[in-house]
């Protein structure tokens, strides 16, 4: 197949070491793969480190500064043509690009995945083509421009090996942003009736709070800890790096996730691909991963079924099916196939 696509990208950072976004540049290298994609050329605010990069890949950086930002954006776009812009989590550059794209017919995809709405994102959906997504619950506009592509995971999670533990531990897990939302207090709650079931249980945290309302919740989470005597065992570990996460999820035995968002939540798939068992109060969880999901209140019950979900693990067939389902590289081929045949 002859390579003709040319792919503009436009996203916030092409950084492995964020703890938030480094996955992205396993996306980048996705869509180069493509039989389809000629050249990839990348718009970011920021430039960090990656290991490597496919030769038809391009990154050029935005200049700090609201107003330099805008120029250097017009004077990149204004003389070129693509086969179609891929606008990740960004909407306002959608809609700084919008009017030039339609009026030049280059398509706009723009992707976006999160509870918020703003004027930007409504205006942006106006001028995108499509808008890709991972569950519909994920988007918070309706519109019929809206695709829901699923989630994509890369290889490492499937690639990485076991890590088994002397000591008898059983290792518990949560991952995300401590806030109210990601129900990090529930969760001390509730690891504290595995705790008394199981004395080897063990706890950690990844993520870190972000805001001053993130910051006093997580004086009162901390507080419950202390209250429901949990210190020894429970440990937040703050933000650790994209590419270290296949590696935690092998040496953990189960992931914890309380968190109602209404949308599935990415960790799950990984933690399930990586070997990880999985304890899920998500309604979304249900359809999509039915072995991690658990239709009850968070009582003795509960407790011991996540503390059977944690001796038990994940078994090869189910590794395999989660995996092939929700592979990186069958997203990427989804969402080229929405920019030029839908």
């Amino acid at each position: 197949m002859n390579k003709t696509i040319r792919l503009l990208v436009i996203t916030q950072a092409v950084d492995q070491e964020d703890s938030a976004l480094g996955f992205f540049c396993e996306w980048l290298e996705a869509f180069a793969a493509d039989a389809r994609v000629e050249s990839v050329e990348v718009l970011c605010l920021r430039n960090g480190k990656w290991d490597s990069m496919p030769s038809n890949v391009s990154i050029k950086i935005l200049p700090s500064g609201i107003l330099a930002r805008i120029i250097y954006f017009y004077l990149f776009i204004l003389p070129r043509r693509f086969d179609a812009i891929f606008v990740h989590m960004t909407p306002i550059w959608a809609v700084l690009g919008g009017l030039l794209w339609r009026l030049t017919g280059q398509r706009l995809l723009l992707w976006y995945t999160h509870g918020t709405k703003t004027k930007a994102l409504s205006t942006a959906v106006w001028f995108a083509d499509k808008v890709c997504t991972a569950t519909p619950e994920a988007f918070p506009i309706k519109t019929p421009k809206m695709i829901a592509m699923g989630h994509g995971i890369g290889s490492g999670f499937a690639n990485v090996s076991r890590i088994s533990h002397d000591n008898g531990d059983l290792r518990f897990i949560s991952v995300g942003r401590i806030s109210e939302r990601k129900a990090v207090k529930q969760t001390v709650a509730f690891f504290g009736k595995i705790k008394e079931i199981c004395s080897v249980a063990r706890f950690t945290w990844i993520g870190e709070p972000l805001t001053g309302l993130d910051i006093q919740y997580f004086g009162k989470v901390r507080e419950e800890i202390t209250r429901l005597n949990l210190k020894d065992s429970f440990e937040f570990r703050g933000s650790v790096l994209y590419r270290d996460m296949p590696k935690i999820y092998s040496e953990s035995d189960c992931l914890i996730h309380l968190s109602e968002t209404g949308s599935l939540d990415k960790v799950v798939i990984e933690s399930m691909a990586a070997g990880c068992s999985v304890f899920s109060t998500n309604s979304a969880t249900k359809e999509a991963l039915p072995d991690a999901y658990w239709n009850d209140s968070l009582g003795v019950d509960a407790a011991n079924e996540a503390v059977r979900r944690a001796r038990h693990g994940v078994s090869v067939e189910s590794r395999i099916v989660v995996n092939q389902g929700f592979s990186l590289s069958a997203l990427i081929e989804r969402i080229i196939n929405v920019a030029f045949f839908t």
